[in-house]
Formats: C-alpha cells, sequence, structure tokens
C-alpha cells in the first residue's frame, strides 16, 4: 500500500527509471522478520509505475550488527563490502532507483549505490519514504 502511495506522488513528478531495486536484508535477518519493508515498497512502486522490481539482483553477503547506535563512520564501516550484484548483466547501462523505507545517515544507501556503478549500471536514483533527523 505504501509503495503505491509513494508511487502517486513519484508519478505526479515525472520520476522514473529502468529497474526497481529494494535495499536488501540478509538472509538471516529476513527470516527474523518474515519481511523486507523495501521489498513491499518496490512492488507496490512497481505495480503503479510499471517498472520491473527485483529482490534478487542486489543481496547482502554478510550479516551487520545493528546500525541503530553507531556514529556515521561506525555505520560506514559496517556495510562497507557487504552488498553483491548476482546477475551484472541484467544492471549494465540501466537507471535503477534504490528503494528503502527511510534513510538516516545513507551509509547503507551509499554501500549498495557504490556496488551498483561498480558493476555498470548507468545511474542510481535513491528512492526513500522518508528521512530521520
Amino acid at each position: 500500500m505504501l509503495g503505491r502511495l509513494f508511487g502517486v506522488e513519484l508519478k505526479a513528478a515525472s520520476l522514473t527509471a529502468d529497474l526497481l531495486l529494494p535495499v536488501p536484508l540478509h538472509e538471516s535477518r529476513q527470516r527474523q522478520r518474515g519481511y523486507n519493508r523495501s521489498d513491499s515498497i518496490a512492488e507496490g512502486l512497481s505495480q503503479l509505475l510499471e517498472i520491473p522490481w527485483s529482490n534478487q539482483l542486489l543481496k547482502k553477503e554478510m550479516a551487520t550488527a545493528s546500525q541503530t547506535r553507531k556514529t556515521r563512520w561506525e555505520r560506514v564501516q559496517n556495510v562497507a563490502k557487504v552488498f553483491t550484484i548476482t546477475q551484472p548483466e541484467f544492471i549494465q547501462n540501466q537507471r535503477i532507483a534504490l528503494i528503502d523505507d527511510i534513510v538516516t545517515t545513507g551509509s547503507t544507501l551509499e554501500a549498495c549505490a557504490q556496488v551498483l556503478l561498480e558493476k555498470g549500471c548507468r545511474e542510481v536514483h535513491i528512492w526513500t519514504l522518508a528521512t530521520a533527523l
């Protein structure tokens, strides 16, 4: 539901991309939670904006400690080199919208964007529902 509501706003702003990729959780965290909010948002956006999405291309290879009580620098170090692209050929020369529910320091989004750009995507756009103050 939130993804579709967010999609209405993005559509009105004429924002677009070639592919939507949610920020992934490590599989152990996903099992624990039972869902990934970013997946749900990306799926809703995909339906409304008619842009394909995948939760299989961007993966979090290593479980990391919670970012919650970490400084900016500790957050950067915590997520450095933990994301990977499973099939780089699908992101080549694509405009990718990286989807997350909330951005705090941006460390996780930055780590994801870095690996996407290193593997050949053309542009990375950050679409989030909220920003922490």
